[in-house]
């Protein structure tokens, strides 16, 4: 009887050694945690990379931007006299580094004795026949503009005010817009020719009536 309960007791024993294996049970949960890690790490790195793409795009739609030039029409034409000629250097010097092409018709230099409708008519000349448009500044704006309506094809108005620089554009069609050298700073001539060269004629019948009968004069 006594071998018998040992013979039991080293089989009871044995029994009781295989569920102390915890081997492949540790290791489940082991590889658990390693895939948990992984995934977690793979997400984190497509979330940065997505971060740093966005950026980079942001980025190059930015500098598009600064390159992009404010005008792209035809080529401008300015002039002026000897009491517009401090204006319309300053103007041309903002249009180059804004990339707006232009062509100076002058004077190109300081001449106290020049007259304005000398430039009033190179300038409304090449505007009217390339049907583009014009800068013009004298001392009041005022003879640049009486001088440049003489030519036909060209409607020239004075603009004080951004609204009516705006206002030129929309309801005249105007093709020249004439400054006071005087009266003006180079701020709001910079304002004003923008929104001069930015807003289209608004082609509404009552203004195209009235741009019409004008033009038969």
């Amino acid at each position: 009887m006594e071998k018998e309960k040992v013979e039991i007791k080293k089989k009871s024993n044995n029994k009781i050694q295989i569920p102390k294996k915890k081997t492949v049970i540790k290791t489940n949960h082991l590889k658990g945690n390693v895939n948990k890690n992984k995934i977690v790490k793979t997400v984190n790195k497509t979330k940065t990379s997505k971060i740093i793409h966005t950026n980079k795009n942001k980025d190059k739609k930015i500098n598009r931007i600064k390159k992009k030039p404010e005008y792209k029409g035809k080529t401008i034409y300015i002039g002026s006299d000897h009491a517009g000629f401090k204006l319309k250097e300053k103007i041309k010097e903002w249009l180059i580094n804004s990339n707006m092409p232009f062509l100076d018709l002058g004077n190109t230099i300081l001449d106290k004795n020049d007259d304005y409708p000398d430039f009033a008519i190179k300038v409304s000349n090449l505007t009217s026949s390339n049907n583009s448009k014009g800068i013009l500044v004298c001392g009041s704006g005022q003879g640049m503009c009486m001088a440049a309506n003489k030519i036909k094809g060209i409607r020239a108005g004075i603009a004080y005010t951004v609204r009516d620089a705006r206002l030129l554009r929309e309801h005249n069609n105007a093709n020249i817009m004439c400054l006071s050298g005087w009266g003006m700073s180079f701020e709001d001539s910079k304002k004003m020719i923008k929104k001069f060269l930015d807003t289209e004629f608004s082609s509404e019948p009552r203004h195209k009536r009235r741009i019409g009968k004008i033009m038969e004069i």
